[in-house]
């Protein structure tokens, strides 16, 4: 005989007893939904650095195509995955944050905290990325038809690589976050994790900024018409 559904108020007894036993949330086994969005914006991610890689090698001589149309288009895809998965977080910080808070002074102090500690290396990251869009769409011409120092196209090289595993670090720490405020982790060191993970996202972007800051000294003062 087929044990019976468990009617609403039932499962809703069944996750209170459990969250008070300190055992696992009924939500853990139910879990999945956003863990499904992030891997699959992690993809798509992995994707626009692959087009930013492979594809970002071609000169054209009237500038229409080439390593400029790559970088916006692969970048760009980047940034609107991590803003994806940015307003994910927003939407759980947001929901757990209206359950727990006590007052009004209390709620907004928590959510602007929670928002500086969650979403601040990913916030970052979208940031070099627009300024590095920004850099090709208004030196698109002459990066497409190879008229720039030629360190440009090295350095451009080198913060994609390191854009990858930034990348990647943004991801696990969104994820790691979210499990950590959704009690959905059984990992004891998660909170040593997500410190680790915030350090090198911060030290990448560091890296990523003075990188991208000697692109732009050589797009405005060292790039030619001829």
């Amino acid at each position: 005989m087929s044990n019976p559904v468990p009617t609403y108020n039932e499962s809703r007894k069944m996750t209170t007893e459990e969250n008070i036993n300190g055992s696992r949330p009924a939500s853990y086994y139910y879990r999945g939904g956003y863990e499904y969005i992030i891997n699959s914006m992690l993809l798509i991610s992995i994707v626009g650095m692959c087009i930013k890689i492979f594809f970002g090698n071609n000169i054209s001589k009237d500038g229409s195509y080439g390593r400029a149309n790559s970088t916006i288009y692969g970048y760009g895809v980047v940034a609107f995955s991590i803003l994806v998965v940015m307003f994910i977080s927003f939407a759980i910080f947001d929901r757990i944050r209206k359950i727990e808070s006590k007052g009004m002074f209390d709620s907004i102090f928590g959510f602007i905290k929670t928002f500086m500690t969650s979403s601040m290396p990913a916030l970052l990251t979208v940031i070099i990325l627009l300024w590095v869009i920004t850099l090709n769409s208004s030196f698109f011409t002459r990066i497409n038809q190879g008229k720039v120092a030629k360190e440009y196209y090295q350095l451009s090289a080198g913060t994609s690589f390191l854009f990858l595993f930034q990348i990647v670090a943004i991801f696990q720490f969104l994820k790691t976050y979210i499990a950590i405020k959704t009690k959905t982790t059984d990992d004891k060191d998660a909170a040593m994790t997500i410190s680790r993970l915030s350090f090198a996202i911060y030290f990448m972007c560091a890296i990523n900024l003075v990188v991208v800051g000697m692109m732009t000294i050589l797009l405005n003062f060292f790039s030619t018409d001829g």
